[in-house]
């Protein structure tokens, strides 16, 4: 009788974290994670938009500090160019399997052009991580 009540109760802890997983591989999921971080990007927190990355925690600390300095870069040159970021809207999305997503976004700049985009994506250590 133990051995049927350990198993019911290892049975239902896997099926909960199955679930979990299953929530976060959903399109408005996608979309809206692709549509954070690009926030990170437009209120000017390029570390958290790097944090965002997929492997960024086995980079070398000089390669990360250089990629939030290039974000940073690129921000300044689209300031000059559009007059900044305004916001982004995720139009459309694709999720193919369950660790792969592609998002498309509508990024609008301050000087109101829009450019879409696509964001590829991977499920990686229970978050969906930029490619």
């Amino acid at each position: 009788m133990k051995k049927i009540a350990f198993l019911f109760l290892l049975l239902t802890v896997f099926t909960g974290a199955c679930h979990r997983d299953k929530d976060a591989i959903t399109h408005e999921r996608v979309r809206q994670v692709a549509e954070q971080y690009f926030a990170y990007l437009v209120d000017g927190k390029y570390e958290e938009y790097v944090a965002g990355m997929v492997d960024v925690d086995s980079m070398p600390v000089q390669y990360r500090s250089q990629l939030v300095d290039m974000v940073a870069q690129f921000a300044v040159m689209q300031k000059s160019n559009h007059g900044g970021f305004a916001f982004a809207k995720a139009m459309a999305d694709s999720l193919p399997d369950s660790i792969h997503a592609h998002v498309f976004l509508d990024i609008h700049f301050a000087d109101s052009t829009v450019e879409r985009i696509g964001m590829p994506l991977r499920y990686q250590h229970g978050r969906w991580k930029m490619e």
